[in-house]
């Protein structure tokens, strides 16, 4: 067989190389925020509410890119950011993203090279914890309709206003 019909195998992970432990937060971004972030041009991330700060993984259509340690977490009136576009890159003459403004301040950003794959839910956006393989952790959806806990409370209402239900009751 000819040298160039021959598949490399994917390179292992070197000795000591970053790699998450299932359940740990991804913090998912799309390009060129990613990118600015992991060269260290981007030093906040601006999100619409609070996050706690610590040690997140940086994700990406699926994949792994690096990790980044939040080291605070402070609120910003349009004037602040405006102020700080240097750090957060959003173009000052732009709209306000969100109506509520946090910079999440970015320090200890470490590339992970190879990129890791993860497993990403069809509807994960901002942030998602890392599985490996879809078995890894039992999934919790969170929507505009409330938490998983609201929403079966939901259910179990429904369940008990229904006329199936009056009539076991003697209603």
């Amino acid at each position: 067989m000819a040298d160039q019909d021959v598949e490399e195998a994917p390179a292992a992970p070197e000795q000591g190389a970053l790699e998450p432990k299932v359940g740990e937060r991804i913090m998912v971004l799309r390009q060129p925020w990613l990118n600015a972030i992991l060269d260290g041009t981007k030093t906040m991330e601006i999100r619409c509410r609070k996050h706690r700060a610590g040690q997140v993984w940086l994700g990406s259509g699926g994949t792994i890119h690096g990790r980044v340690r939040i080291m605070d977490v402070v609120q910003l009136s349009e004037e602040d950011f405006r102020a700080r576009a240097a750090e957060h890159l959003w173009p000052a003459d732009a709209a306000l993203p969100y109506e509520n403004l946090w910079g999440l301040l970015l320090v200890e950003v470490e590339k992970v090279n190879p990129p890791l794959p993860y497993w990403r839910p069809p509807s994960a956006i901002g942030w998602n914890i890392y599985r490996a393989s879809k078995e890894d952790l039992p999934m919790k959806t969170f929507s505009a309709k409330g938490t998983p806990k609201r929403q079966a409370d939901k259910k179990k209402r429904a369940r008990s206003n229904s006329p199936a239900a009056a009539s076991s009751n003697g209603q």
